[in-house]
């Protein structure tokens, strides 16, 4: 698979990176990989999505976007979830994930960083003293 999931020890966060582009026929088995992580937690996490500057096609963005917002278990809606991170450099993908805070995909509140540097500190200014971490 052209991405890998890591859940850090030292923060609550959960990042999906993607080493390379992900194939249309292979969004399904990542969304499901990431919500069977979720729903094994025993603690809330921030969810990050590291795409770095890896390019997604728009077909491929829009696919993910429903499936983790929309889906049968939609993945965004997730108990375990405290909020939600995309990490970009690529302006399509930028683009896309600004777009998900709308109607279409349930108005799902997320925040963009150019680094992952970025986005975990921006965890580490939000008050997680009650998150108590195993």
């Amino acid at each position: 698979m052209p991405f890998h999931i890591d859940l850090r020890v030292d923060r609550p966060v959960l990042v999906i990176t993607f080493d390379a582009p992900v194939k249309s026929d292979e969004i399904p088995a990542m969304i499901t990989e990431v919500n069977s992580r979720l729903e094994h937690l025993d603690h809330p996490v921030y969810y990050v999505t590291n795409a770095g500057n890896v390019r997604l096609s728009l077909g491929d963005i829009m696919q993910a976007a429903q499936l983790a917002a929309q889906g049968i278990k939609p993945m965004l809606q997730s108990p375990n979830l405290i909020e939600t991170l995309v990490v970009t450099t690529d302006s399509l993908t930028l683009m896309a994930a600004r777009s998900i805070n709308s109607y279409v995909f349930g108005n799902v509140k997320l925040k963009t960083f150019a680094t992952l540097d970025e986005a975990l500190a921006y965890v580490d200014t939000k008050d997680a003293s009650s998150i108590k971490l195993e």
